[in-house]
């Protein structure tokens, strides 16, 4: 993810009167793909009116009309404030994240019912050399799975907390040009609480994949320790 604080300068030519200056200051944000490989954002924000020009793109067409249809019902906040717009997108970025977590939350569950859940059990029952196999194999592939997860968890946070202190940038921006500040206090305030909740949501559900991870790796050492 990359991002500019930018201010340049454009001279009208050809004038019978002095070159005018226009100066303007904008926030760029560009993306790369996201580790869900669902979605890439490029937008520039104008400094000075608040205007936002961006771009998306998306490799899933389902993705698209949802999408739309959530910037959609958030128009007048977004109007209110076109940062808004990265916050949502944020959102959407945890609520994938979120159902991934809940598939592999039944993935754990399941494997943890088919190993017995107790050393007892698995010390007590003959295990053939395929089910092992079949077992560990399934073991590693969850486990695998939970570690991309954690990184792709790790990339919501650092997202949810640029979009957290953009607001910011975006104000000392327009005071270093001379302009007032875009937002009233308590939007300002509103949006800020909002985005901190979905921050405590990001990182609980960090908390919930490093739990799923320790519970495999007991699963594992369980079924090891039975092996034929």
């Amino acid at each position: 993810m990359a991002l500019w604080a930018i201010s340049f300068t454009t001279r009208a030519r050809n004038l019978t009167v002095g070159p005018p200056v226009f100066q303007t200051s904008a926030i760029v944000i560009e993306t790369p793909y996201t580790p869900f490989h669902d979605f890439s954002v490029a937008t520039r924000i104008d400094v000075q009116n608040g205007n936002l020009i961006g771009m998306f793109f998306s490799k899933k067409e389902e993705n698209i009309p949802r999408v739309i249809q959530r910037l959609e019902q958030r128009r007048k906040e977004s109007l209110n404030s076109p940062l808004r717009i990265l916050a949502l997108l944020y959102e959407e970025y945890g609520s994938n994240a979120e159902e991934w977590r809940k598939e592999l939350d039944r993935e754990v569950v399941r494997i943890e019912q088919t190993t017995g859940m107790t050393s007892l059990v698995l010390t007590d029952h003959a295990w053939e050399e395929m089910e092992y196999k079949r077992l560990i194999r399934d073991l590693h592939a969850c486990n695998t799975n939970l570690i991309f997860l954690g990184d792709l968890i790790h990339f919501e946070i650092d997202f949810g907390e640029l979009c957290y202190k953009l607001f910011d940038i975006f104000e000392d921006l327009r005071k270093s040009a001379g302009k007032s500040a875009f937002h009233a206090p308590q939007t300002k305030d509103e949006i800020h609480k909002s985005l901190a909740f979905l921050l405590k949501l990001s990182y609980f559900r960090q908390q919930q994949t490093q739990a799923l991870r320790m519970r495999i790796q007991s699963q594992t050492n369980l079924v090891s320790l039975s092996r034929p």
